[in-house]
C-alpha cells in the first residue's frame, strides 16, 4: 500500500493535481494515526532450505525518515530468521524496485536485483541451526 500511495503522490505532482496530492497526504497521515502499518512484502518466494519448506520474504519497513529492506524466513507463519539488508530515505522509488527475485542454491538464499546495485546479487548462507 505504501508504494502505491507513494506512486500516487508522485503522479499527482507530475500531473499538477495538488488536490489529489493533498488527499494522498491526508489519507496517509490519518492511516498512521489509526494504526496503519505501511510495511509490506515487496518480494516473497516459497523455498526449500535444508529440506524444509519455508516462506522467504523481502520486506519494506517504514519509519519516520527511512525505508528499510529486511529479509525474513518463516516456518508455519513464524519468523525463524531475519536480516537487515539496506535502507533509503522515504520516497526513493528506485529502492522499491531494485530487488527482483529470491532464489535458493545449496541452502544459500540469493537476492537478485538491479545490476547497478553493487551488493546484488546478495548471498545469505542459512546454517542448519536456523
Amino acid at each position: 500500500m505504501a508504494a502505491s500511495l507513494s506512486g500516487l503522490r508522485a503522479t499527482s505532482l507530475q500531473v499538477k493535481n495538488l488536490d489529489l496530492y493533498e488527499a494522498c497526504e491526508y489519507a496517509y497521515k490519518k492511516g498512521l494515526e489509526n494504526g496503519l502499518n505501511p510495511d509490506y512484502r515487496m518480494l516473497e518466494a516459497d523455498v526449500v532450505v535444508h529440506g524444509e519448506f519455508l516462506k522467504a520474504a523481502l520486506w519494506v519497513n517504514f519509519d519516520q525518515a527511512f525505508m528499510n529492506a529486511n529479509f525474513t524466513l518463516e516456518k508455519d507463519g513464524t519468523v525463524i530468521f531475519s536480516k537487515f539488508i539496506d535502507k533509503a530515505r522515504l520516497g526513493s522509488e528506485f529502492f522499491l524496485e531494485m530487488y527482483k527475485k529470491i532464489e535458493v542454491k545449496n541452502d544459500t538464499i540469493i537476492i537478485k536485483g538491479h545490476r547497478d546495485v553493487e551488493y546484488l546479487p546478495l548471498k545469505i548462507l542459512i546454517d542448519t541451526n536456523t
